[in-house]
């Protein structure tokens, strides 16, 4: 971990602090308009706490799927576990884990336009580790990469790992402005 970030972690958890001190003060002293003040930095303060504490708010994963690459998933794709990494900062990072067709899988890779790859591609664009523990991609499945799909932001990479023996599909995307 850098110095900067936890400096930043500092002066955030100051301000929250200070914001909720100054609307103690204000209300004890039946200043109404001047807690108000006090709040909207407090409220955002807290969000941004709650965001930092209990990780990102998750959707639905069906959601998440359709978020992550731009299409709703087709027939064929069950038990899909899904996890975003998106906060404050211009870029969101998707794990998806689903089982998975032969034929959900030929339409996956056709409507998000991916190519052949290879496990060390699939390994270096992965550049943050997943926090989840059913995020376990095998060594030796077939791997895909694409960066030529609706995904959540204007760049997006995404790389597809497939377990043939056990229909498992693990999907990694990256988006950035």
């Amino acid at each position: 971990m850098t110095i900067f970030p936890v400096l930043i972690f500092l002066f955030v958890f100051a301000l929250l602090l200070v914001s909720g001190f100054g609307v103690y003060r204000c209300m004890r002293r039946r200043q109404r308009v001047r807690a108000v003040l006090f709040v909207v930095p407090f409220a955002i303060l807290a969000l941004y706490f709650s965001h930092v504490v209990f990780g990102p708010f998750q959707r639905n994963p069906e959601k998440s799927f359709r978020y992550a690459l731009g299409f709703t998933s087709p027939a064929g794709c069950s038990d899909i576990k899904a996890y975003e990494d998106e906060g404050f900062h211009p870029g969101v990072t998707i794990w998806l884990r689903f089982q998975a067709s032969p034929e959900a899988l030929t339409t996956i890779l056709s409507q998000a336009h991916f190519t052949a790859s290879t496990a060390q591609d699939f390994s270096d664009l992965q550049k943050r580790k997943a926090t989840v523990n059913w995020w376990t991609p095998i060594p030796g499945v077939n791997f895909w990469r694409s960066s030529e799909f609706h995904g959540p932001y204007t760049f997006n990479e995404a790389g597809l790992a497939y377990d043939t023996n056990s229909g498992t599909a693990f999907v990694y995307v990256t988006g950035f402005d």
